[in-house]
């Protein structure tokens, strides 16, 4: 399933530029032109321009910069729909080349006796579709620390 383009995932893409990514090499030409583009569009915008460095030194990890590029990117978006519409082009790219994940744990397990389990962790980098407990049949179910993380 394609999410919708909002600045959210045009950044958030942006940002795997630095980040460790499962993309196939088509997913990381576009993603390094989603980026340039974007760098290039605020070049000489000091606060900008600082965001943008920011999320390359923490490796794609700066919430708080990527949320004022979003911000920033929506200012623009109103002031120019071709920019909107040429950064809409290469994420659909972008979607189009990434295969879509699903991540499993704790799914299609049925048994007589009980379940019990602790300090559960599942976390997905990129977009992935997550599930976790699912078609579990038992006669008791016991979890403690269930974490999922995307």
């Amino acid at each position: 399933m394609t999410e919708p383009i909002t600045t959210a995932l045009i950044v958030g893409l942006a940002a795997q530029k630095f980040a460790e990514s499962a993309a196939g090499k088509t997913a990381e030409k576009l993603i390094e032109q989603l980026w340039t583009a974007i760098a290039n569009r605020f070049k000489g915008r000091k606060k900008t321009e600082e965001n943008l460095a920011a999320i390359a030194a923490a490796k794609g990890n700066a919430l708080d910069a990527q949320r004022k590029i979003e911000t920033v990117l929506e200012a623009e978006f109103v002031e120019d729909e071709d920019f909107r519409a040429e950064l809409a082009a290469i994420v659909t790219e972008i979607q189009k080349a990434e295969p879509e994940r699903v991540q499993q744990m704790l799914v299609g397990i049925k048994t007589s006796k009980g379940i019990k389990a602790k300090d559960v962790r599942q976390e997905a980098t990129g977009a992935a579709d997550q599930q976790l407990l699912v078609d579990v049949e038992a006669e008791s179910l016991e979890f403690d620390n269930l974490t999922q993380k995307q």
